[in-house]
């Protein structure tokens, strides 16, 4: 996955609009992004899931000390100028 930095103006449903700067940890998309674990075995899959899981808590907790764990936002792209 590419992470990048997106700068736009965005509105709001509301009618609102304000200059955003994002790290987009996830590109907008009408797809889910994953890691397909289908072709292996279900301990495997286990295991996988239990490691993945971690790293996900290690990245929210690393960005919880960075002091950004409140700063998770959704664009809608319909809104994005």
């Amino acid at each position: 996955m590419i992470m990048s930095i997106k700068r736009f103006t965005y509105k709001k449903k509301d009618g609102s609009v304000s200059d955003r700067v994002v790290y987009v940890t996830s590109p907008a998309s009408d797809c889910d992004l994953g890691l397909d674990l289908t072709e292996f075995e279900p301990e495997e899959v286990k295991y996988y899931c239990e490691e993945l899981f971690k790293i996900h808590a290690q990245y929210t907790k690393a960005v919880t000390d960075l002091g950004l764990g409140k700063n998770w936002r959704k664009f809608k792209v319909e809104g994005i100028l």
